[in-house]
Formats: structure tokens, sequence, C-alpha cells
């Protein structure tokens, strides 16, 4: 069985200096699982496999469109639902 991974990353300001961001693995998560190969043969066909794909968490409610420009903007309060007081 082989599972293979899609890491993820982000970044922080280390000592407050924005523009000396240090990037970290924050997580991950599986994108596929490979079953049945032979340990002489890992790179033929598998007898089963299963792939999983990963979507951005978003609830579609009000004026929130889970559009890309709402997840790009670099302003807090865009990305907050609407009535939303933090």
């Amino acid at each position: 069985m082989i599972v293979d991974w899609k890491k993820e990353a982000n970044r922080y300001a280390k000592n407050g200096k924005i523009k000396q961001t240090i990037e970290y693995v924050r997580g991950g998560y599986p994108t596929q699982i490979l079953y049945g190969l032979r340990a002489g043969n890992l790179t033929g066909p598998p007898a089963g496999k299963v792939e999983f794909k990963a979507d951005e968490r978003c609830i579609r409610e009000g004026v929130t469109t889970c559009s890309l420009a709402e997840f790009e903007s670099k302003n807090y309060a865009d990305k907050q639902p609407v009535g939303h007081t933090g």
C-alpha cells in the first residue's frame, strides 16, 4: 500500500518582521492510496486505487459567494460572514 500526501504550508513573521517570513508545514492530507502492489514492482499497476479531493471550506450565506476574490482579500473583515462582530 502506498499513500501519497499533499503538504500544506503556511508562513509567519518571525519576531514580527513581516518582510522576513518563515515557511512551515502546517498540515497535509492524503491525495491517493494505491493497493495491491508487489514488493518487486512498486511502479506497476495497482489492484485498487482510492483518490481524495480537498475543497475550500466555505458556507454560502447572505452575500458570501465563496469566490476566489473573497479568499484572496488581505482585509480580515472581507472574509467574515455578514453580521459577524468578531
